[in-house]
């Protein structure tokens, strides 16, 4: 129906049928007011969700950098004028409040233990850098509660907040067109993910100006025994590989490739998609509290 209706943007189809967007929205209890959303931004949702017109397609608004947005609004997250940091924000939190339990079943850190946001405290030869948006210290395994090894002293994450890929030229239709579409979402993912591995060089704000270079910081981390996850998530809500591996487990092994002269985001990718590192959190949470449950249900959560 999508290429018949609206042909142009089959490209997002994979990223609107991701299902972690689809849940909140309809799956969860809205007895439980943390769950709630106004009604205005679950219109919004919905409608991004559907695919249908946030605005009258024949009388969209401006937007800050003086173009007209589209009746979808994909411009909003195109444009620079437009700050992503509130969404940025919400991510976090949620992500660092909702993974701590996840992570503590899974036998990572202690029920106790928290998940940091902002971290000032890891040093780099960049002192002004907040390399991770959250980040925790797996506690080492003392009992039954703590049994899955991690050697790692800090796993971090960065998130960015992707741009709608680039329309697909020609597309034909066949039985392979959502296998074709889902590559087409993760590749464009992966060059957000490869960039947060490829840190930016800058120049510090010395008097000499002194060039800061990004493979440094990120062996900095290295050498520290930190890992980096870079989290990339589109304006529809899908996340790119590496967060699934690190989410659910993917059935295929990454392969990313990066420059000769960034040898440290080599390793750094190599250590974050692998174990020991934590990959598949909420499969191994799943497996292992099915073992011992001690209620009907996980968490706050009405869905088994």
């Amino acid at each position: 129906m999508m290429s018949i209706e609206n042909a142009t943007d089959i490209h997002v189809l994979p990223s609107i049928l991701s299902p972690q967007t689809s849940y909140p929205l309809i799956g969860m209890s809205w007895s439980i007011a943390q769950h709630r959303l106004p009604n205005w931004a679950f219109q919004i949702a919905l409608r991004r969700k559907l695919r249908l017109p946030i605005f009258e397609p024949t009388n969209c608004p401006t937007c800050k950098c003086n173009a007209k947005h589209d009746c979808f609004g994909d411009h909003t997250f195109n444009c620079r004028k437009n700050s992503k940091k509130a969404a940025h924000n919400i991510i976090r939190d949620s992500l660092a409040s909702g993974l701590q339990p996840a992570l503590a079943t899974a036998g990572y850190m202690r029920s106790s233990s928290t998940i940091d946001t902002e971290r000032q405290d890891i040093n780099t030869s960049d002192t002004s850098a907040r390399p991770f948006d959250f980040s925790f210290d797996p506690d080492p395994p003392t009992n039954t509660t703590l049994h899955t090894a991690c050697p790692y002293t800090t796993i971090g994450a960065d998130i960015t907040i992707a741009h709608s890929g680039a329309r697909i030229p020609d597309f034909e239709l066949s039985e392979n067109a959502i296998p074709s579409l889902t590559a087409f979402a993760d590749k464009h993912l992966q060059k957000f993910e490869r960039k947060k591995y490829m840190r930016c060089n800058k120049r510090d704000d010395s008097p000499d100006n002194t060039l800061l270079m990004g493979n440094k910081v990120i062996g900095d981390l290295l050498k520290q025994n930190m890992i980096l996850l870079p989290i990339a998530i589109d304006p529809h809500g899908r996340w790119g590989p590496i967060t699934e591996n690190f989410l659910n487990l993917l059935d295929r092994e990454l392969n990313y490739t990066f420059p000769s002269h960034r040898p440290n985001a080599t390793t750094m990718f190599m250590k974050s998609t692998r174990a020991p590192c934590p990959i598949g959190i909420l499969r191994s949470a799943d497996k292992l509290w099915k073992l011992s449950k001690t209620r009907h249900f996980f968490g706050h959560s009405t869905q088994p």
